[in-house]
């Protein structure tokens, strides 16, 4: 259910490939859904291989699909490379079978610890404090070269 996937403006590129080789990837994709589509798979593994030779990871999304048959919701998210890199060393030391699972367990876990209620109330704190701001600001008299600027637009209109 988590395939790699561009945010950004995409661009259409078409490949060739050969049949046998489609076969193969549809027979695993068949077998690990969470890749999602081919072009899904083949982005990931093109975003996977360069930062392989680069050494640098930068943001990857993750799609989720399948939610008609899972009953999941569809959703995006980037995955800061430094989280990802983590999840993917707890994967292959065995702590996760999964990187879907992985995002599903920290997600729950999240959420059972209430960081999602402190994290959803902490923003709703912090818009009521800049629309508090933003309406003192408004209230405030505006001062043109050191006068107020009521003064300045009557002075004006003589």
């Amino acid at each position: 259910m988590y395939a790699v996937g561009v945010l950004e403006k995409e661009e259409k590129l078409t490949i060739r490939i050969s049949e046998e080789d489609l076969l193969t990837i549809d027979q695993f994709l068949e077998e690990h859904p969470q890749y999602g589509s081919r072009s899904e798979f083949i982005r990931g593994v093109l975003f996977d291989f360069i930062s392989m030779k680069t050494g640098k990871s930068g943001k990857y999304y993750y799609s989720m699909s399948n939610a008609s048959k899972t009953g999941k919701e569809n959703v995006s998210i980037s995955i800061p490379s430094g989280l990802r890199d983590t999840i993917m060393a707890a994967i292959s030391s065995g702590v996760f079978t999964a990187y879907e699972d992985a995002i599903e367990e920290i997600l729950k876990y999240s959420y059972t610890e209430k960081y999602v209620y402190t994290l959803v109330k902490k923003r709703i704190e912090e818009q009521k404090n800049l629309e508090q701001l933003l309406d003192d600001f408004a209230r405030r008299p505006r001062f043109i070269s050191g006068r107020n600027a009521a003064e300045e637009e009557t002075r004006e209109y003589r």
